[in-house]
């Protein structure tokens, strides 16, 4: 066996055998949760009278940027275990694409294969309880006080719901980390130890390029719905603030999520290439000596199909990615944006809508 790790504990979290047991598209799951929630949220604030009081001329502005607030933080919440999920599926996905390239026994391939989207029971849940304390700390840097943030017996019912969403959306997003992180790794492992590299043809490596844009997206799907919040900066003391830091972060994690399962395979194509150019300069010394001396009456020829093969290997990219998947991933980094443009958008017709 390669010393690609494989989960300890590979059962499947109770989410995710939550969706699998709809049998729906991940996202269809998760758009319907999110449908679900905001019903429920809009229904009990109007019920409560809240959502009519909203709409008074004399309502606090702070009565409807916790209303949007509500809305966004639960549309984060349906959004963050549908992305775990999702990216689980693929997975497996991506290891069985691999399957056929890999240098290993067909026991080792079904082993890796089988072992795809699942992780340490362990690891999950020390990644959720870190997300945690960060949901806590994050709620302290937006009040800029701990009693502010935390002394619950004075917060209205929306901001008693955002806290408890900070938390769940905390968890969520710290065991996507973890889960995708250690993806990414065992896949990166798998490109430099046992992926089958053809200098010639490296479309052997498309499933690993594919996986890397599909964790990116994933990824910036939490940016793409903070920014629906960005124009509304004002409904805390330091949110802006708070953004500024996690958005960043946020963009670092999909390039990480792009280039790590990339990593392992660049590696092996930059050995292979190194190994290739190094045959292919003592075969064009041996060459070039035999034409020298005239002997081989095909020595001209020879050489220069070894030096047009040597430009060809020496153009083979080392990191697996062309142009049109650069492109593709400077587009999802454009998403943020027009999500804040239909953030503002909204935000109009919903004022509107009160007034």
């Amino acid at each position: 066996m390669s010393e690609i790790a494989l989960p300890a504990a590979p059962a499947r979290p109770l989410t995710e055998r939550l969706f699998d047991a709809t049998r729906w598209p991940a996202f269809a799951v998760g758009g319907a949760a999110a449908v679900a929630l905001v019903s429920a949220f809009l229904a009990a604030e109007l019920a409560s009278g809240r959502l009519a009081l909203a709409t008074r001329p004399d309502a606090p502005h702070s009565l409807t940027e916790d209303l949007r607030l509500g809305v966004v933080m639960l549309l984060a919440f349906a959004y963050v275990p549908t992305a775990y999920v999702f990216a689980a599926r693929r997975a497996r996905d991506t290891w069985r694409q691999l399957a056929p390239d890999l240098r290993c026994p067909a026991a080792e391939r079904d082993a890796l294969v089988a072992a795809a989207g699942r992780y340490s029971r362990g690891g999950l849940r020390w990644a959720g309880g870190l997300g945690i304390l960060g949901g806590l700390a994050i709620q302290v840097l937006i009040d800029q006080s701990l009693r502010d943030a935390w002394y619950l017996p004075t917060k209205g019912p929306e901001a008693l719901l955002h806290r408890a969403l900070n938390l769940g959306i905390a968890w969520w997003v710290a065991r996507f980390i973890f889960s995708t992180g250690a993806e990414s790794r065992r896949l990166s492992r798998a490109g430099r130890e046992l992926l089958e590299i053809d200098l010639l043809d490296t479309s052997a490596t498309r499933p690993l390029v594919r996986h890397g844009l599909r964790s990116a997206l994933l990824s910036i799907g939490f940016l793409s719905i903070g920014a629906l919040v960005l124009y509304d900066v004002e409904a805390a003391p330091a949110l802006g603030v708070a953004l500024a830091i996690l958005m960043p972060a946020s963009l670092l994690l999909a390039g990480s999520r792009l280039l790590l399962p990339l990593r392992g395979v660049r590696d092996a194509i930059a050995t292979a290439k190194a190994s290739e150019i190094a045959w292919l300069n003592d075969q064009i010394r041996i060459r070039r000596d035999a034409f020298a001396r005239a002997e081989p009456a095909g020595a001209e020829r020879g050489l220069a199909d070894l030096i047009a093969y040597k430009e060809h290997v020496e153009s083979v990219r080392e990191w697996p990615i062309d142009t049109p998947t650069a492109v593709r991933f400077l587009l999802y980094l454009a998403l943020p944006l027009g999500s804040w443009l239909g953030g503002a958008f909204v935000e109009r017709v919903v004022d509107s809508f009160l007034e």
